[in-house]
């Protein structure tokens, strides 16, 4: 084998053990003996567990970051896009999938430990946001329950067991009741 191959392996075993295992309880001995190589040879090119956690989940997370950031640009801007915004969170997030496992549910003992509340908080500030363009004084509570329903059913569909297709699907109902849901809470607060 050659290194990219060795180092390619090393990463698929890492990851399986880590979705396995979450990265705390995870064991360099095993990612080792997944790939097939020493664990001399996984320090040769990681230096550390986390390393190995961070070649699977810091692109993704920075790639997400920056999607994110313009999403809600665009979407300040015109609220309509909603629908068409969830289903590219959703592309992006099926197309790494795994990452955002990684990310969200196994990130205990890394950098990225709190990220899905990280996350929570960034669609809690958004929603705001939202409310606060719209409304003089948002109902905070309203806000926080609205930011976790999204937060939590776009999670729920990217880690179900559905077909890429179902979960698009699923992803543009969402989207759409969004942004129904949205607009109907505006004009009930602009008749108080």
């Amino acid at each position: 084998m050659n290194d990219t191959e060795v180092k390619d392996k090393l990463l698929r075993s890492a990851c399986d053990e880590f979705i396995r295992c979450g990265f705390k309880k995870a064991s360099i001995r095993n990612i080792a003996a997944g790939a097939g190589v020493t664990i001399g040879a996984l320090y040769y090119f990681f230096k550390s567990k986390e390393d190995l956690f961070l070649a699977l989940t810091e692109k993704q997370a920075e790639q997400f970051d920056e999607l994110f950031e313009k999403w809600i640009k665009d979407e300040l801007k015109d609220p309509s896009l909603a629908a068409s915004n969830e289903h590219a969170m959703m592309e992006f997030f099926l197309n790494h999938k795994e990452a955002f496992i990684l990310l969200t549910e196994k990130a205990e003992g890394t950098s990225y430990e709190g990220y899905a509340a990280r996350c929570l908080d960034r669609f809690t500030e958004v929603c705001r946001r939202f409310f606060c363009k719209y409304m003089e004084d948002p109902d905070e509570d309203l806000i926080v329950l609205i930011a976790q329903v999204r937060y939590n059913g776009i999670a729920k569909i990217v880690t179900s067991d559905l077909s890429d297709e179902r979960k698009y699907q699923l992803s543009g109902y969402y989207g759409s009741y969004s942004e129904a849901g949205f607009k109907k809470l505006i004009q009930i607060a602009r008749r108080k």
